[in-house]
């Protein structure tokens, strides 16, 4: 059995802030954007993961103490009597035998990594539990840090296989895009447009993680953004999106011809 409280690099009596602490730190320095194409880094913060997922609930941390106590025994009988004292008789057996106690096996975490486009427009992933392998659907507009729960593909009740196995938990991973900032179920993007096209409008092209879409651009004055609503990032398991925020820098002329530069001077009698 792993020791969480090693791999998060705490003490056994170390307090949820405590653990908490801990694991922002490893996972900040063990997350695989830190870390691109490092296997070693993506195990560890795997394991980073795995370790704060039952450390830091309350409920799994009892449990795992419970288990941890009873693999490290030294006497299993010594152990089952030291219970049976502690807690009388139907108490110890709620908790080794399921009844009122512990319903399911333990659950098995996992952690699963995608990138922008596929959380755009949602995926699937290969899972091998136990020798076999399952499809595990990843729909869009799945979000950093969003658990996924599929009931029964955990571990059997360790002292009761009659009772219901554990849940697979997939932690999911979104990798940062060069391209888009993503902040809730909006997108932000910048371009550049020539401020010829600016001042005067016409089309422009705006990327979106799945192709370009094209705008009909209005004159622009005192604004530098376009907002095209319902063209974000889609909300979770709905039909519908957030907003894609295009920023528009202008493209200033290198060299101006003659034409250029009589029409510049003459719209500049304008300003004001």
């Amino acid at each position: 059995m792993k020791n969480f409280y090693d791999i998060l690099g705490v003490q056994e009596e170390a307090s949820p802030d405590d653990i908490k602490k801990a694991y922002r730190k490893l996972a900040v320095q063990y997350h695989p954007d830190k870390n691109p194409d490092n296997k070693q880094a993506e195990e560890t913060f795997k394991s980073i993961a795995d370790a704060y997922d039952t450390l830091g609930d309350e409920a799994k941390r009892a449990k795992y103490d419970h288990q941890r106590k009873f693999k490290h025994s030294d006497n299993h009988h010594e152990f089952f009597m030291n219970e049976m004292f502690s807690q009388g008789w139907s108490g110890a057996f709620d908790q080794m035998f399921g009844s009122n106690g512990v319903k399911k096996g333990s659950d098995i975490v996992a952690q699963i990594t995608v990138n922008m486009k596929e959380a755009y427009t949602g995926t699937t992933r290969d899972i091998s539990l136990n020798g076999k392998i399952y499809k595990i659907s990843i729909k869009k507009g799945v979000q950093n840090g969003q658990k996924l729960r599929l009931k029964g593909l955990g571990q059997a009740h360790p002292f009761n296989e009659n009772l219901a196995k554990g849940d697979l938990i997939i932690i999911i991973t979104v990798l940062m895009d060069d391209s888009f900032i993503r902040r809730g179920n909006d997108l932000f993007v910048d371009i550049s447009v020539h401020v010829y096209k600016l001042l005067a409008g016409g089309l422009i092209e705006i990327p979106t993680p799945e192709g370009t879409l094209v705008h009909e651009l209005k004159p622009i004055t005192n604004n530098s953004s376009v907002v095209l609503p319902g063209c974000g990032m889609p909300m979770y398991d709905s039909d519908r999106k957030g907003n894609l925020i295009a920023k528009l820098h202008p493209i200033f002329p290198q060299m101006l011809t003659e034409d250029e530069s009589e029409l510049i001077k003459k719209l500049s009698e304008y300003a004001k």
